[in-house]
């Protein structure tokens, strides 16, 4: 004869796991999502700070009305997109409408990849939604371990700027005060990255834009 309790030992592991994976899908997972495709697509990008942001959210998503958490949350995105892009172009926050006017001007930001970029952004901004008013994950996170999501936020928030940094763009190293343009020219590895692409070619000729 099977003992039931047997059985059931995998089923309550299970049941265990899931609201502590709720709560890391909520506060660390999908919030990282933009950082991870950046990475497959190989796009540079400066450390998130306000990925902290959504794991303290997280936590305080499971104490408070679904409406007030997914306020929060769409006030958080905002503050995220708006110190990303901020970083990634040396621009103060206030001068982003400005880079958005100049930008409606270029070509290149028509193309599939740029489409296809901001459909991708458009829908995990529906999904980090999605993730604070859904009721069943809310319930299931309400009892998860606070103490294994802070743990996995700190790890990511560790390496997930060594991952979607790339050598050939330092974000603040070559556009910092006093940096000549011959110096950026050769800390920015844009000859030796075009080389690479190009092998047998003639040196290229790099022309650097300062606004």
């Amino acid at each position: 004869m099977v003992d039931v309790a047997v059985l059931s030992r995998p089923s309550t592991r299970v049941h265990a796991v899931l609201p502590t994976a709720a709560l890391c899908l909520a506060g660390v997972a999908v919030p990282a999502l933009p950082s991870m495709v950046a990475l497959a697509c190989d796009i540079a990008l400066p450390p998130r700070v306000m990925l902290v942001a959504y794991a303290a959210l997280a936590l305080v998503a499971r104490r408070v009305h679904p409406a007030t958490a997914v306020a929060a949350c769409v006030v958080i995105v905002a503050g995220d997109l708006t110190t990303t892009l901020a970083r990634t172009f040396h621009l103060p926050a206030g001068d982003l409408p400005r880079l958005f006017d100049v930008g409606l001007g270029l070509a290149f930001l028509e193309t599939q990849r740029y489409a296809a970029m901001t459909a991708l952004l458009a829908a995990w901004m529906g999904l980090m939604v999605a993730v604070h008013a859904h009721a069943g994950l809310r319930r299931q996170a309400a009892h998860g371990s606070p103490w294994a999501m802070l743990a996995l936020a700190a790890v990511v928030a560790v390496v997930e700027p060594r991952l979607t940094r790339l050598p050939h763009y330092d974000h603040g190293s070559t556009a910092g005060p006093g940096e000549t343009f011959e110096s950026a020219v050769v800390a920015s590895r844009f000859k030796e990255v075009d080389r690479e692409a190009s092998p047998g070619s003639p040196p290229p000729h790099v022309l650097l834009v300062m606004v």
